[in-house]
């Protein structure tokens, strides 16, 4: 089966119980090939969770969630050492992190230190704990959630080396009035079960087989003159970073594979550049324009000459 092939069957199975949401699942899938996490910021009722514990059914991965609050430890995540009474040993007690899987719902709610208990995870699908370093699943994917409601209300704006750690920050498709339809008929029949489309052994040669999708130097060129737009930009407080390079770079190859080629086009890195960069972004302080607004006009700037 083919990674085109795949997709398809994802979106079917997710479609039985999500209507409307195949291009978020696009999206989702192509991050989840370039081994990247992704930040789904939408509102609520939206189906943000559901569509977490449907995405790891798919990929029959094990599946962790943390709910973000306010008390939220860090050992909450990872896991922690107790004293085993029966034993007289200290044992692991290992925490929803180890997972291929994990749902962090609502991360703006949780602490800055809770949520910095990801970073390692994020970074090197590791986490040290009382000075011990355990490995976690190669297929280790991090969705997490914000509301963009309430900002200010009771909740922890993410920190640029958090955000960066994200390969894309995606919101869901706008519904059209059929899906909505679909959704009130769908609501009115028997749930059908939802059933796994690979395995994570599957899922880890499709992983292998994106990082052997070719890359021109054209589209070197092409990628590193959109970052270089990107930073010249008025809005823009500071260069995005060699990590957003490799980022869209990863993300550009993946598209490359689910749309059935062995090598990269420049639509690949243009039409993710918004999903990938915006929120990497730091704007300057005053002014109003918004991130997508600012890659927008920055990838539109850069002419593109590869036949």
């Amino acid at each position: 089966m083919q990674h085109e092939q795949y997709l398809h069957g994802i979106q079917q199975e997710i479609g039985k119980r999500l209507v409307g949401r195949n291009d978020t699942i696009e999206l989702l899938w192509i991050s989840i090939l370039a081994k990247g996490h992704v930040l789904l910021d939408d509102l609520p009722g939206t189906g943000k969770s559901e569509l977490a514990k449907l995405l790891a059914t798919v990929l029959g991965a094990e599946f962790g969630r943390v709910q973000g609050t306010s008390d939220v430890t860090p050992s909450d995540v990872t896991g922690f050492y107790y004293y085993n009474q029966q034993t007289t040993t200290f044992d692991f007690r290992k925490g929803p992190i180890f997972n291929s899987v994990l749902l962090f719902d609502e991360i703006n709610r949780a602490s800055p230190r809770a949520q910095a208990g990801l970073l390692e995870a994020m970074a090197e699908r590791q986490v040290t704990i009382d000075g011990h370093t355990m490995p976690l699943p190669e297929t280790f994917f991090v969705l997490a959630t914000q509301n963009p409601v309430d900002q200010n209300q009771g909740t922890f704006a993410l920190p640029h080396a958090q955000l960066d750690r994200f390969l894309m920050k995606l919101s869901l498709e706008e519904l059209s009035e059929d899906h909505k339809r679909d959704i009130l008929r769908q609501s009115r029949q028997p749930e059908e079960p939802v059933k796994a489309v690979l395995t994570l052994a599957e899922l880890q040669k499709l992983q292998e087989e994106v990082t052997r999708v070719s890359v021109s130097e054209e589209i070197d060129t092409y990628l590193l003159a959109i970052l270089a737009s990107l930073k010249e930009q008025e809005e823009t407080a500071h260069d995005v970073g060699p990590r957003a390079a490799l980022a869209l770079l990863r993300a550009a190859q993946a598209r490359a594979a689910v749309h059935g080629r062995s090598y990269v086009l420049p639509e690949d890195v243009f039409l993710l550049a918004e999903h990938v960069l915006a929120h990497r972004i730091q704007l300057q302080g005053r002014l109003t324009s918004n991130q997508k607004d600012v890659v927008e006009r920055a990838k539109n700037s850069v002419p593109i000459t590869i036949n």
